[in-house]
């Protein structure tokens, strides 16, 4: 029991709390399912890690460099506008989270898990279902997750 108990741990500590690994986890997870070559599934799931890191360092950039643009058309133009940025609403909230409830981001990782594995099966059953559509892009997923949980 303690072998699955510290796998878990390990899973939900370097996969379910990080973005980028755990959109790099669903990748691994589909290119497995589609019996891709090992080559192609190291190298798409490297490819996801990449993309989602590259992604949140330009938006973190472009949202730092445009803060003081707004705040000086602000303070010249008496404006009231804001940078509409999830991940610093999402940062606040994983913050407030964690303090009230003791919970930390690993709990909307596993819903974006269970959520994923639900889009999947009802495409699989789109017989019945009438779904078609996968939904894989992952920041987005990722923060939707996190406004669900």
């Amino acid at each position: 029991m303690n072998i699955l108990m510290s796998v878990w741990t390990f899973f939900a500590d370097y996969i379910l709390k990080q973005a980028p690994m755990m959109v790099g986890f669903l990748v691994l997870l589909g290119s497995v399912l589609q019996k891709k070559s090992w080559y192609d599934t190291i190298a798409s799931t490297l490819k996801a890690i990449i993309g989602m890191l590259i992604l949140n360092a330009g938006s973190s950039g472009l949202v730092t460099t445009f803060r003081p643009i707004l705040a000086g058309l602000r303070d010249r133009f008496q404006l009231s506008a804001v940078v509409i940025d999830p991940y610093y609403g999402q940062n606040a909230v994983t913050e407030g989270i964690e303090q009230t409830f003791g919970v930390n981001f690993s709990y909307a990782m596993t819903l974006l898990l269970i959520a994923f594995v639900v889009n999947i099966l009802l495409v699989r059953f789109n017989k019945w279902t009438k779904c078609r559509a996968l939904f894989t892009t992952g920041h987005v997923q990722v923060q939707q997750a996190f406004t669900a949980f």
